[in-house]
């Protein structure tokens, strides 16, 4: 947004110069058409030209020669701006395309992660009496028996000692038990 204005002012900046510039050619260009006919009638009048005319013929040849150093001056002042503008929008369009891809990139990453764990979650939702390993009419005694062993077998306590990936694995399957218990226990209360 900052850069779109930043444009927008350095051209029409640009503009402005370049729209000066090309009036004072033009106005120096028709200035220089009409002096030649100035100058011959002056020659018509008196017949040839006099000391103050010559001296105001130099005046204003060293005059259009500042003039037309000046124009030169401007002129390469704005291409210097031009370059220097278009430089800046460059880089400016650089660094937004850049950000524009780090953030699609960090979007499609998440969203990958996201639909790892859906679908790991949809493959591994096993029903609580398998997670349990009890069977699917059992009484609640011997699913809360079986509570207890599950969740003595894989407490991540127990498994810290076998190394991170079996930690993580027993916190896992703990989870997996807590909810499977949860489970058949929200549901026979009601």
């Amino acid at each position: 947004m900052i850069g779109t204005d930043i444009l927008s002012i350095a051209g029409l900046a640009v503009c402005a110069v370049i729209g000066y510039v090309v009036v004072s050619r033009i106005l120096g260009f028709v200035t220089r058409l009409l002096r030649p006919s100035v100058a011959t009638q002056g020659k018509a009048r008196t017949g040839q030209a006099g000391p103050n005319q010559q001296a105001d013929e130099a005046a204003r040849a060293e005059n259009a020669r500042r003039q037309e150093e000046a124009r030169r001056h401007e002129w390469d002042a704005a291409e210097e701006s031009r370059r220097q503008g278009k430089a800046n929008a460059d880089e400016a369009a650089s660094k937004k395309r850049d950000e524009q891809v780090r953030r699609e990139q960090k979007r499609r990453e998440r969203q990958e992660r996201e639909d790892a764990v859906r679908s790991k979650a949809r493959r591994e939702r096993r029903p609580w009496y398998v997670v349990l390993d009890v069977r699917e009419d059992a009484s609640a005694a011997d699913i809360k028996a079986a509570y207890r062993r599950k969740i003595s077998d894989y407490h991540p306590d127990r498994m810290a000692s076998l190394g991170d990936d079996f930690r993580v694995l027993a916190e896992e399957r703990s989870k997996e038990i807590n909810e499977a218990y949860q489970f058949i226990r929200q549901s026979r209360d009601a």
